[in-house]
């Protein structure tokens, strides 16, 4: 009995300890071949980029299999990524305007595809990114070039095959060459639009997670820094087919975050809008391969978001000819104000212009901005073009009513209430005063048109000036009898 528990021992023990033995030493050779320098040599053999990575782990006991990297960094690429320096050899990257960094990414992959040296992701997990760029002049962006493929070549690191140095562009930094694969100038790389062939994850992933994070936008026509904190993002249901965009060209976006825009010469924050995103994407366009998001989706602007200083705002409050015209000011538009209550709409994206496809009403402490559905906002250079409303509280209605009273008062005399009723009457619907605009242009300086039918004191004045002689001609006539 004793010999038959034994053999039983062993027949259980023995598998155990080998299966053990080969998950240790499988670990340690998929470990041997994803070290930070053979991915950073293999990631610059294919993309215009330099990139540093300061760690690298492996886990197979996870199913999927977890490749976790840490310290991930992408510039735009130098002399120590075109010469292929060791990274031991190079000196701390220096972070500039257009970069890319990730404290730890996870990527999920199926075991077999590590094992044949096949990196396939089916999940990606991003522990607060950093991402910034510059959205420029022109069209295009700062970060684009970072992509761009280069030629193959033969040679390899570690038994992975690297590529090759043919086609060459310009690079200012380098002071020499960049290689790309189409022969492409920096300049005409950054206004290139993304292709589906250059997606390095082809159509394997199906999730991707961003957990924290920020997004840095400076856009170069205005000097305005767009900044989107993200709280969490995540593009789930990811189902793109490289070889056939009519067969597999979807995903769902969901987002929560904080957007804030910025003008960093005035030291003064324009808006902070507190904001949560969901909606289905269609990433290419099916006709030519470029990456063109057609986006529909639900935004919902959160209590607590705030505007200040909005050159809108402060146009329509105080040089507006036709508002100057009739003595009224409504110079508190430009102050901080607050949104009272979650508010949401139906927003589409598509062709670089976020368009409104339902009516948005946001009411804030002084006001109540309305913007008609089809308003739209470029996000390359900011031109815009609204049609809305302005309906402002009753307090504030108040004091500028009394201002346009003392301005015509100023003019007429002490008589001025049938003046100053006649030149407010197309702006005041029950005790608020409710301005139609149009705004378009650039959205740092737009150009502002009021719908009302306003008038001036000129034409009150000539109405009054009508009144007085009618009534003095009555009191001849009265007095002839």
């Amino acid at each position: 009995m004793k010999k038959i528990r034994q053999l039983l021992i062993w027949l259980v023990l023995v598998p155990l300890l080998l299966l053990g033995a080969a998950f240790f030493g499988l670990n340690y050779y998929l470990e041997s071949r994803l070290k930070p320098e053979v991915l950073v040599a293999l990631i610059e053999s294919e993309k215009n980029c330099r990139v540093d990575i300061s760690d690298c782990d492996v886990s197979i006991l996870h199913q999927p299999a977890h490749v976790i990297m840490k310290g991930v960094t992408f510039l735009p690429r130098d002399s120590f990524a075109e010469n292929a320096t060791q990274l031991s050899e190079r000196p701390p990257i220096e972070i500039g305007t257009t970069y890319i960094r990730c404290p730890e990414v996870i990527l999920k992959v199926r075991l077999w595809d590590l094992l044949v040296r096949r990196l396939q992701v089916n999940e990606l997990d991003l522990r607060e990114p950093e991402v910034a760029f510059s959205l420029l002049r022109g069209g295009g962006n700062s970060l684009k070039p970072l992509f761009a493929s280069l030629k193959k070549k033969s040679t390899s690191v570690d038994g992975i095959k690297m590529g090759e140095d043919k086609d060459k562009g310009k690079d200012d930094k380098l002071g020499g060459e960049v290689v790309v694969a189409d022969g492409a100038s920096k300049e005409e790389l950054e206004k290139k639009p993304f292709h589906v062939s250059e997606l390095p994850l082809q159509s394997t992933l199906r999730l991707a997670h961003l957990n924290g994070g920020v997004l840095k936008m400076l856009v170069e026509k205005s000097g305005v820094v767009i900044e989107v904190k993200i709280h969490d993002l995540s593009f789930s249901d990811i189902d793109v087919n490289p070889y056939d965009l009519e067969a597999g060209n979807t995903a769902v976006m969901n987002l929560d975050c904080t957007v804030a825009v910025d003008e960093p010469e005035q030291n003064l924050r324009y808006a902070e809008m507190h904001v949560g995103i969901s909606g289905g994407i269609t990433p290419f366009d099916a006709a030519t391969g470029h990456l063109n998001p057609d986006m529909k989706y639900d935004v919902i602007f959160r209590q607590g978001s705030y505007v200040q200083s909005m050159p809108l705002m402060e146009k329509l409050g105080n040089s507006m000819d036709e508002l100057q015209k009739i003595g009224l000011k409504l110079e508190e538009l430009g102050q901080k104000e607050v949104l009272r209550e979650d508010r949401q709409a139906r927003v589409g994206y598509r062709d670089k212009r976020i368009r409104l496809l339902n009516e948005l009403v946001l009411p804030f402490d002084n006001y109540q901005l309305t913007l008609e559905k089809q308003s739209w906002l470029e996000t390359g250079d900011s031109e815009h073009e609204f049609r809305g409303n302005m309906l402002i509280a009753k307090e504030l209605t108040a004091k500028a009513l009394d201002g346009v009273e003392e301005y015509v008062r100023s003019r007429v005399g002490d008589n001025v209430a049938d003046v100053a009723r006649k030149l407010v009457d197309p702006i005041v619907e029950e005790n608020q005063i409710s301005l139609d605009f149009r705004s378009k242009g650039a959205l740092g300086k737009p150009k502002i048109k009021i719908d009302n039918p306003l008038g001036d004191i000129k034409d009150g004045l000539k109405e009054k000036g009508k009144q007085l002689l009618n009534g003095t001609l009555q009191n001849l006539l009265n007095r002839g009898q």
